[in-house]
């Protein structure tokens, strides 16, 4: 299969799928995001994702359906990117509003959600409700 275009992420998973041969789709993650960049440094990234959500059928992005969802409805993944050191007036920003650094993964959150609901065992996950009782706002 040839890559759709001559696109940086099409050559990505054009080598990827050269190096694992036997590499197939497994789940897909479907999201709506704005993105945002700094005017004077495009380096400095703000993302806002909603209605996040996984599927594991079927695994073609021309028919997707409805997936699970992996935030609550109204819930929105804010992802802040920088090259280096955030800048001081946003870090003194953030820290005033509470909101901190936290690591998050929206495949590692649908792939612990399948395991979960296909053996019907619990596996403890990051549950927001639990991290808010404790006072934590977590920001990924």
């Amino acid at each position: 299969m040839k890559p759709l275009n001559d696109s940086q992420i099409s050559r990505e998973i054009e080598n990827l799928r050269k190096t694992y041969k036997d590499l197939k789709p497994s789940m897909i993650i479907c999201y709506d995001r704005i993105a945002m960049a700094g005017k004077s440094n495009s380096e400095q990234r703000i993302t806002f994702d909603t209605n996040i959500s996984w599927t594991t059928k079927p695994l073609d992005l021309r028919h997707i359906t409805e997936g699970t969802p992996i935030l609550k409805s109204g819930e929105v993944m804010m992802e802040i990117k920088v090259l280096n050191a955030m800048p001081m007036n946003l870090a003194r920003k953030l820290s005033e509003l509470g909101i901190f650094p936290t690591s998050f993964s929206k495949y590692g959150k649908g792939y612990m959600d399948m395991i979960r609901k296909s053996s019907g065992t619990y596996i403890n996950t990051y549950q927001p409700e639990e991290l808010f009782e404790k006072g934590v706002v977590i920001y990924a």
